[in-house]
């Protein structure tokens, strides 16, 4: 733009010199001429600024971590004759990956024009980013009208869904080996026929009735009580800087996902326990992946609560529990040792410790005999 208003400067500048040197109605005519040009250069970009529509679409509002997604900007021009527009963004959050930048578009009269970008996300949550404003700029390029559009784009960000190849779990009366055995073509005993869903297991598939059905059927089956295992989350405040804080939640989610994932798949009924709105224990039970993991989405770090006993109330039901938890404590400690059956069929979650590191807590779990899992994560530098 500097370089076009110099040269119109130039422009100005030497038709007043010619004039000088040749003074009659022709050069007069001539300036005269280049002035209204610029003039109604001006007012026409002026006028452009009113009738320049902006959107933003995004693909998906939610969407994985780490999934790639596209967006794209529309601009739409109402004017007759095509425009020139700088579409300016504000600055993305730092969880935001994105190719996201302050674009220029040339836009035909009466016609639309769409740019395109890709964005991801590091962490799990809700995030948003705005359109600030654009630019419409003269048929010279020598005038340029700012328009603030604030045009907000929002989309929610849901953990990994990490497939686990193996888990310890201890077996009882009803092992997983037996349900998966039970799983045959015996059509009197399926209670139930429903529309597949993610973490059926392809031994549910009623393939005859999908084909007939053009889409997947599952079954459910009456003649086994499922083993029930519980999975429980202490998501109580973390501790560290607001990004390191992100990436241990995140990382503490999905292994407890992960293993809500793996047991639903392996025919094992799950019941998860976790915190909510800072002030009660919420237990939820099911066979559907679906529905615990849309659970597991909403969770959050919020809470000032401590860990008690109530976690593992009517431990006896369970055949399995995993407990999943930042690191381990004194009241993690209490928690667990209410009753002493509880070792054998508990698995403790937390993050690595260093040898320094290793608490009176931990050991103590070690010497009692309670499985105790490391978790890992990196820092956002380590990435």
């Amino acid at each position: 733009m500097l370089k076009n208003r110099l040269n119109a400067v130039v422009v100005i500048i030497a038709l007043i010199f010619y004039i000088y040197l040749y003074e009659n109605k022709f050069t007069f005519m001539i300036l005269y001429v280049a002035l209204i040009l610029f003039l109604i250069s001006f007012l026409t970009a002026l006028l452009y600024t009113k009738k320049i529509n902006v959107n933003g679409i995004i693909e998906k509002e939610r969407f994985v971590k780490g999934e790639e997604v596209f967006f794209k900007v529309v601009v739409l021009n109402k004017n007759f004759t095509g425009v020139r527009v700088k579409i300016c963004f504000k600055e993305l959050p730092k969880a935001i990956i994105s190719d996201i930048e302050d674009s220029f578009l040339f836009v035909d009269g009466v016609s639309s024009k769409e740019k395109g970008f890709t964005l991801s996300c590091k962490y799990r949550g809700r995030f948003d980013f705005d359109i600030d404003k654009i630019e419409i700029y003269d048929f010279f390029g020598i005038f340029k009208f700012k328009r603030k559009i604030n045009k907000n784009i929002n989309f929610t960000v849901v953990p990994n869904i990490v497939t686990l190849n193996h888990l310890d779990i201890v077996e009882s009366q009803i092992n997983s080996n037996d349900f998966s055995k039970s799983l045959e073509e015996d059509v009197p005993l399926i209670s139930e026929i429903r529309k597949y869903v993610y973490s059926d297991s392809l031994r549910k598939i009623h393939w005859k009735m999908s084909a007939k059905r053009s889409e997947l059927i599952s079954k459910d089956y009456q003649h086994f009580e499922k083993d029930k295992i519980l999975v429980t989350l202490f998501n109580s405040k973390t501790y560290g800087n607001y990004i390191d804080k992100i990436i241990k939640e995140d990382a503490l989610l999905e292994a407890f996902i992960a293993v809500i994932y793996y047991c639903v798949t392996q025919g094992f009924l799950v019941s998860i326990k976790f915190f909510e709105n800072n002030e009660e224990l919420i237990t939820k039970e099911s066979d559907n992946f679906n529905y615990l993991y849309e659970l597991a989405c909403n969770i959050n770090f919020d809470n000032d609560l401590k860990i008690n006993s109530a976690h593992f109330i009517n431990s006896g039901d369970y055949s399995n529990i995993f407990a999943f938890t930042e690191k381990y404590t004194e009241d993690l400690l209490h928690a667990v040792s209410f009753d002493s059956d509880t070792k054998f069929q508990t698995t403790l979650c937390s993050f690595r410790q260093s040898a320094d590191a290793e608490n009176t807590s931990y050991k103590q779990l070690k010497k009692l005999g309670f499985k105790c899992l490391s978790l890992s994560y990196k820092k956002d530098s380590e990435r």
